[in-house]
């Protein structure tokens, strides 16, 4: 639970809002299911590159 809170923190300081009040906002947008959503298809997607080529 705690890395996912870290990354949540983590994202949303990247988007670099502007105030307390879009930091807010931007924390509660990023659910926690919506991190373990995102890192499913970061995953997903890094999978995808590092994979062998099918020849």
């Amino acid at each position: 639970v705690m890395q996912v809170v870290r990354e949540q923190i983590v994202r949303v300081l990247a988007m670099k809002p502007l105030t307390l009040d879009q930091l807010k906002v931007k924390l509660y947008s990023l659910s926690y299911s919506e991190i373990l959503r995102l890192r499913h298809s970061e995953r997903l997607n890094q999978d995808d590159f590092h994979s062998a080529p099918i020849m």
